[in-house]
């Protein structure tokens, strides 16, 4: 993303500011990392940058940044701002992750729904436009109990219609939001492709196409033991029993 123009936007998604590295006086970012998720195509992008240019002002959490990448528009908003005496560190996450924000409840549909009816009870404000949508030929009835974040709603629904989801960003000229558009996919199996193409023509090799490979492992939450305690503090080896 080197030569990507990137506008940073108030809140309410009036620009403010450009980052550009090809015009001269214009703010410089010395990188920055773009992270698309395979669930959803949902993204998050870092952007570094230095402290000596007045436009970094801007920088600040509720703001957001937006671009156009391999012709793909995205729109994040900031929701962290690391900042010293010389360099700042921006995170921002895409629009869906909104929906993060927000939870439903426990629902009981009437009768069989739609996808689309499905979405339309629990995004009632139309933050979500439906575009592609293979599992329209499907009504099922449902249940949920518990609540939800939005996000993770649209995700059990899409497990119920056995369907993948695709959120695409749609900006305008000027760089604020058009849509959001929530595409919808049968599963991938032997006779649907899913979110996503078959790119069985492209060979990856490590040193050209790829450049890094990153495993992270982690047993901050391992359990190698279970003491489970019973009524009055009865615990497994104060049993006296005999197997025979």
């Amino acid at each position: 993303m080197t030569n990507t123009r990137i506008a940073v936007l108030s809140a309410d998604e009036n620009v403010l500011a450009f980052f550009d590295n090809q015009v001269p006086g214009a703010m410089k970012y010395s990188d920055t990392c773009l992270h698309t998720y395979l669930q959803g195509s949902i993204y998050t992008v870092e952007i570094e940058t230095t402290t000596e240019h007045e436009d970094s002002q801007y920088l600040v959490e509720g703001n957001k940044v937006a671009f156009v990448y391999k012709n793909k528009d995205y729109m994040c908003n900031i929701v962290s701002v690391e900042r010293d005496e010389t360099e700042i560190t921006v995170t921002g996450w895409g629009l869906a992750l909104e929906l993060t924000n927000e939870t439903r409840g426990a629902y009981t549909s009437d009768g069989a729904m739609t996808f689309v009816q499905y979405k339309n009870a629990f995004d009632p404000e139309g933050v979500l436009t439906i575009g592609i949508n293979e599992v329209s030929d499907k009504s099922i009835s449902n249940e949920w109990t518990g609540d939800q974040t939005i996000l993770a709603r649209l995700y059990s629904i899409a497990t119920l219609f056995s369907a993948e989801l695709e959120f695409i960003t749609e900006l305008n000229d000027d760089y604020n939001l058009k849509q959001i558009t929530l595409n919808v996919y049968r599963e991938h199996d032997d006779s649907h492709q899913g979110m996503g193409e078959n790119r069985e023509d492209e060979i990856l090799r490590f040193g050209t196409t790829i450049e890094t490979i990153r495993k992270t492992s982690d047993i901050t939450d391992l359990y190698t033991a279970i003491r489970p305690t019973g009524t009055d503090g009865l615990t497994i080896s104060g049993v006296n029993h005999k197997v025979y």
